[in-house]
């Protein structure tokens, strides 16, 4: 049962006169203007006339709401000095009324009786407040993080990296690099010679200009990084052996410092990579062992036999020990050795090694190894089945003892290719052959040994040369093998980076089509070409289902008209109504097949016709590659009709259509440069056309006001300037 309301203006009683006139202390709450309105004044006629209740209106009350109360009849009425009375009225008024409305507490119980019989008692009356506050829930704003992916946030250079490269003033290519560009010394500086081209060509052209500035060139590295230290090192090669030298010595010492930074940096994030210390394995063992001492008693210091080598002559002869080395290693046996034949090898493997990472023996290994390098391919059973007269190293498939120097361009590239996919193996010459004999190592014992017949002599000599076979044919020969297979997979790499670059170059190279005989205005301005020339590109695929398509475009780039020419090869009269309909000053056509060339004659025909009636000039028709076709700018276009357009857009100017393909989509990658691209990365081969585009910009120039989509903002700029 819902609670009912009660009217009390049916039931207000009134107070007289004489009862206000008794008590001087009561003041009325006075009424608005009459200017306020009729319906204020209904309104505090009625307030005034709520408060005013008898007896009988009290017991109305408590017999509807069940609720006892004390009978108190005005409540507007203040008197100054009954406040206790005035404030026993605003409770009941605050417990009856609650501002209007009657309070839930005490009425409802009546209908949760009928809401716990009709829902259950598990019923929650309070559960549509809880839907009704999720209403007033207001949608937050997403940020782009929230909506795109983050490949899409990196196209569209939206990333943090890129919001931190735009606040700083610093230019991006600089920003990108992974080592800081620094100001120039006083003795670096080269401006004086600026002005001086003569100076520049041929030693420094532009790509060995752009190989200096690269970030990952080797020069840089070791300039900015290890020239202080490191005079000795001018390859990154040379300077990898110099690391593997000072780790062997001070590897223990590398490791005690490394703690203690660690100890002192506890808590703060590290600022910049560092390369992992690893220890050296069999020779710390050696060391702790205490046969350092007895390495030295070889004679010969791997320092000074590195330098016989390099210059391939006797400048440090070897101190003869007195004593057998038998003698000398029963000294060590112990716990770590039980016997001297044990001390003898162990003594002779961390000589061995040793001599392995000695920079300059290293070096010139590495030269020799090179120079004489050879290499042999044999096939597996599954390359004898899948290499046939069309697979790119069929030429190749055999080869026995063939000079690594004889490899030109991207050979050993499909060698690796074919090697991956498991259709071949690929080895190298187990010996290094001399210059005067057949085996290096033979060449080099005679710089180590004594030239002496006595046993102890010969003791000593036959340690030191196996040890010299340990370090070069079991250490440094296989660390040369990776590195000559790792020095070749990247010359040719290069080699295919530079026919791609020399690809686009070829490409983008070429100037605007220029029409002579259109260059100077006519009377009739339907074929002026004074704004450049007007093209009509025609692409079509050799079928007859599918229809050919032909645009026009204005000096501008853009496209004003298109037509569809479905059987473009069995009509011959439509090309004049084009010609003499829409006056282009050049015909371009796909090369797509043969047909290219019938159609092209047949154009030809019919310019002539029309130069014979007066009708128009004579017009070019040319034929090119109609492989390039921008997907993004037009995407509702038919294949065809995109070609068109580009063809008509290559010939009108190559450079700005080939331009429009480096977006962010990266179209520019889609052309076909080399057959063996897709082995280079994706980012280099980009980063190296993009050059090849800006060497081309600088060559030639922009036009502002192509570039610019409103001239009229720069007057301001111009006047301030």
């Amino acid at each position: 049962m819902k609670p009912t309301r009660v009217n009390f203006l049916d039931s207000m009683g009134e107070v007289s006169e004489d009862e206000l006139d008794a008590k001087n202390n009561t003041t009325w709450e006075s009424e608005k203007e009459e200017d306020d309105g009729h319906a204020n004044s209904n309104k505090r006629k009625i307030s005034d006339s709520d408060d005013q209740l008898n007896e009988e209106d009290y017991e109305l009350i408590e017999e509807n709401w069940g609720t006892k109360i004390e009978k108190k009849c005005f409540k507007r009425v203040k008197r100054l000095e009954e406040s206790e009375e005035e404030d026993e009225k605003e409770a009941i008024e605050e417990e009856i009324f609650n501002n209007g409305e009657c309070n839930y507490e005490d009425f409802v119980s009546s209908e949760l009786r009928d809401a716990y019989e009709i829902f259950g008692y598990d019923f929650d009356y309070n559960e549509t407040e809880k839907y009704r506050d999720l209403g007033k829930i207001k949608p937050t704003r997403k940020s782009i993080f929230q909506i795109y992916e983050p490949i899409k946030l990196k196209r569209g250079h939206f990333t943090d990296l890129d919001n931190e490269i735009r606040r700083t003033d610093v230019p991006e290519r600089i920003q990108l690099r992974s080592l800081p560009v620094t100001a120039a010394s006083e003795e670096e500086s080269a401006i004086h010679f600026l002005l001086s081209k003569e100076y520049v060509p041929p030693e420094l052209d532009i790509e060995n200009l752009w190989k200096k500035d690269s970030p990952s060139s080797e020069k840089v590295i070791l300039d900015k990084e290890h020239k202080k230290h490191l005079e000795f090192a001018q390859t990154a090669e040379e300077l990898n052996d110099c690391y593997e030298h000072f780790m062997l010595y001070h590897v223990d010492e590398i490791l005690e410092i490394r703690k203690i930074e660690l100890k002192q940096e506890k808590g703060k994030p590290e600022e910049k990579l560092k390369r992992a210390v690893r220890r050296s394995g069999q020779y710390s063992i050696y060391k702790r062992a205490g046969l350092e001492n007895l390495a030295k008693r070889f004679g010969l210091r791997s320092e000074q036999f590195a330098k016989n080598v390099s210059e391939e002559c006797q400048i440090f002869e070897v101190e003869q020990d007195p004593n057998k080395p038998g003698t000398i290693a029963a000294e060590y046996v112990g716990k770590n050795f039980k016997s001297a034949d044990e001390v003898l090898k162990a003594v002779q493997h961390m000589v061995a090694i040793q001599l392995a990472r000695e920079p300059l023996l290293s070096k010139s290994v590495r030269a020799t190894f090179k120079r004489k390098a050879k290499i042999s391919v044999r096939l597996t059973k599954q390359g004898i089945k899948s290499i046939d007269e069309n697979h790119p190293i069929y030429s190749m498939k055999y080869l026995k003892d063939k000079p690594v120097a004889d490899l030109v361009g991207d050979q050993f590239l499909k060698l690796a290719m074919a090697e991956a996919d498991k259709l071949i193996v690929i080895s190298f010459p187990d010996t290094i052959e001399g210059d005067t004999s057949k085996n290096y190592v033979e060449q080099m014992k005679q710089l180590y040994v004594k030239d002496e017949f006595s046993k102890s002599v010969r003791e000593w000599n036959a340690l030191r040369v196996g040890s010299l076979e340990i370090a070069l044919e079991k250490i440094v020969l296989s660390d040369l093998k990776k590195e000559l297979h790792s020095t070749l997979l990247s010359e040719a790499k290069e080699c295919v980076m530079r026919s791609c670059v020399r690809k686009a170059h070829d490409w983008i190279k070429v100037a605007p089509y220029a029409c002579d005989i259109f260059s100077q205005k006519t009377d009739d301005d339907k074929w002026d070409a004074s704004e450049g020339p007007r093209l009509m590109g025609v692409a079509y695929v050799p079928h007859f289902s599918i229809a050919a398509y032909a645009c026009l475009v204005e000096p501008n780039g853009e496209c004003t008209d298109y037509v569809k020419l479905p059987h473009l090869l069995k009509r011959k009269n439509i090309y004049r109504n084009l010609e003499r309909s829409r006056r282009p000053h050049v015909v371009v056509i796909g090369g797509e097949s043969k047909d290219a060339l019938l159609i092209a004659d047949e154009i030809r025909e019919c310019i002539t016709a029309l130069v014979a009636e007066k009708r128009c000039p004579a017009i070019k028709v040319e034929i090119m590659d109609n492989y390039l076709a921008l997907a993004t700018e037009f995407k509702d276009y038919p294949l065809e009709l995109r070609q068109a357009i580009s063809l008509a857009r290559r010939l009108q100017d190559p450079l700005v259509e080939f331009s429009q393909l480096c977006n962010s989509e990266n179209e520019i990658l889609c052309l076909k440069y080399h057959d063996l691209q897709d082995q280079l990365a994706k980012e280099e081969l980009l980063q190296s056309i993009q050059l090849e585009f800006v060497n081309r910009v600088n060559e030639v120039g922009v036009d502002v006001n192509k570039i610019i989509g409103f001239i009229n903002s720069l007057k301001n700029v111009s006047r301030k300037n």
